[in-house]
């Protein structure tokens, strides 16, 4: 009898063990703030190393009527502040920093506005992991109100900053504009005749072209879904309509699969929101099938997300809120569909404290799901919730972040950043009631108590290595060291000298690199490969043979 009451505590221990640990751990949270004055966040993103970018503006003064400054922070894996950089060019109006992009060697490209008057203007800024200023370019384009969808795109030698925007009666202009990687202003491209809101921007780098979701307005009381293919010159390609019905609906999220074709969800847009709609297009823009979800009867429900999971299934997720006269249930819902249009799955998944507002969710490897929540604390103050939902559609756990369940503090979810399976940071807001919303960075995951440092020493000369291997067929590894920033190129000529392709030509940290060079567009025959870095220059002979 004893041994198995043992046994049974044992087991006890084994599963109160598993299901506590099982949960990240928060490892830090940090706040911002600019001498007690309102921050305001708009994005957070990552490096390879794990550091976090926060963007967003900040208060110049403690009065809300007066100005806004950009601001862009950078906390390393440990939660310490890096360095922080505030960009104010508009002296009687706001900056603020919208989206920003990590490039491929680690800086990070930033667009805003610059807001004065009925005047705005674009601004795009490339920082180094240090936080210099790389390049700075403003455009100057009066009369617009830009930032309804903002986003960055990049290809192989630019980037695009693209730009959705209302003008005048519901007439909607996207403008794109193009940057070499060196900070050069190639132009800006203008695609006019849309009438609605934007929704959703996606950029298809397999034709340099641009997806763009947004609803139109037929009259006061109607809106319809649609979607457009734009060239990045701003031709348009093809637009369809969603959904021709009378009744309003609106486009919320598009994405695309590895096949071209597109996926959009739309919500019914009444009181009673238990209508969903799933479109799915070809890549040519043709319809393959519609599908109507109707949610429950006497939910209020809207899907806010699709993702296509690791089986190419469609999986979507909402939140719903349900009163039966004496209490009220708020939960989150998803339900999965195959590539034919059949329903696979529906579940909700019930949350214990009122929702009030959601961030965008995001989808790990493994299939899971989270979803950062805004909810109703018991005090009436908000706090954070994460709600993981694992890929049998279940509730795996609620991570509630309460500072300290200070009812005094209230907390708000911005958006999260997945690094791995229950390993992700979110940024939002935190303040008191009398005392201003600041930036908040809160960082979950496995115990992080160091940050491994790189093993490779900074270089202290300049060097070109022989590529290898040499003689080649039809790819070859070239590497070389700089031991300062500065800007780089690496190009390849013939015996004649003629270029042949720039393999790399922006600006680099210090450092060790190395790049695969593929030539089996090439003939037979001598190569030369020459690095410049600020004022040292290299040339280096390599032979391909076919």
């Amino acid at each position: 009898m004893k041994l198995k009451i043992l046994l049974r505590i044992y087991l006890m221990t084994l599963f109160y063990t598993a299901t506590v640990y099982g949960q990240p751990i928060l490892n830090w949270n940090k706040v911002f703030d600019y001498n007690g004055h309102q921050d305001q966040p708009y994005q957070i993103i990552a490096n390879d190393s794990g550091d976090i970018y926060v963007i967003g503006q900040t208060e110049i003064t403690n009065n809300p009527q007066t100005n806004f400054d950009a601001l862009i922070l950078k906390y390393n894996r440990l939660g310490n502040l890096q360095w922080y950089r505030k960009h104010s060019l508009a002296t009687s109006g706001d900056d603020v920093f919208i989206k920003a992009l990590v490039t491929e060697v680690g800086n990070i490209l930033v667009t805003g506005n610059m807001q004065v008057g009925s005047t705005t203007k674009i601004l795009n800024i490339l920082y180094s992991a240090t936080g210099d200023t790389i390049w700075e370019d403003v455009q100057n384009y009066s009369g617009f109100w830009p930032y309804n969808v903002r986003n960055i795109f990049k290809d192989e030698s630019r980037y695009y900053i693209v730009d959705a925007h209302y003008t005048i009666a519901d007439s909607v202009n996207i403008l794109v504009f193009s940057y070499k990687k060196s900070g050069e202003f190639i132009g800006v491209k203008f695609s006019e005749n849309f009438y609605g809101a934007p929704i959703d921007l996606k950029f298809i780098e397999s034709d340099s072209t641009l997806l763009l979701t947004y609803n139109d307005r037929p009259n006061l009381m109607q809106r319809r879904p649609l979607i457009t293919k734009i060239k990045i010159n701003g031709e348009k390609v093809w637009e369809k309509l969603l959904i021709d019905t009378t009744t309003s609906i609106e486009a919320i999220k598009t994405t695309i699969d590895d096949e071209g074709n597109i996926y959009t969800i739309s919500n019914q847009r009444d009181f009673g929101n238990t209508v969903c709609y799933l479109t799915k297009l070809d890549k040519y823009g043709d319809l393959i099938w519609n599908r109507i979800f109707f949610f429950r009867d006497d939910y209020f429900a809207s899907a806010i997300d699709l993702f296509i999971n690791s089986t190419d299934q469609i999986r979507i997720t909402g939140t719903y809120q349900y009163w039966d006269g004496n209490t009220t249930e708020y939960g989150t819902f998803t339900t999965s569909y195959d590539s034919s249009g059949n329903q696979i799955q529906f579940d909700q998944q019930q949350i214990s404290l009122p929702i009030q507002f959601w961030a965008t969710p995001k989808l790990d490897e493994a299939d899971n799901i989270y979803i950062p929540l805004t909810v109703v604390a018991p005090s009436t103050y908000t706090d954070i919730l994460i709600a993981k939902i694992n890929s049998n559609d279940v509730l795996e756990y609620e991570k509630i972040y309460s500072h300290n369940n200070n009812p005094n503090i209230t907390d708000d979810a911005a958006e999260i950043i997945l690094f791995g399976e229950d390993n992700y940071a979110i940024v939002g807001r935190e303040g008191g009631p009398v005392s201003p919303l600041n930036i908040l960075v809160l960082r979950y995951g496995d115990n992080i108590t160091s940050v491994v440092e790189d093993s490779k020493v900074l270089p202290y000369e300049f060097a070109l290595s022989q590529n290898y291997p040499n003689p080649f067929n039809p790819s070859t590894k070239i590497s070389w060291q700089s031991p300062v920033s500065s800007w780089q190129t690496l190009k390849i000529f013939d015996v004649l000298g003629n270029e042949v392709i720039t393999l790399v030509n922006e600006y680099r940290n210090a450092g060790n690199y190395e790049i695969n060079f593929d030539a089996g567009k090439l003939s037979s025959g001598v190569y030369y490969y020459q690095i410049r870095a600020g004022e040292y220059v290299q040339t280096k002979k390599m032979l391909l043979i076919k």
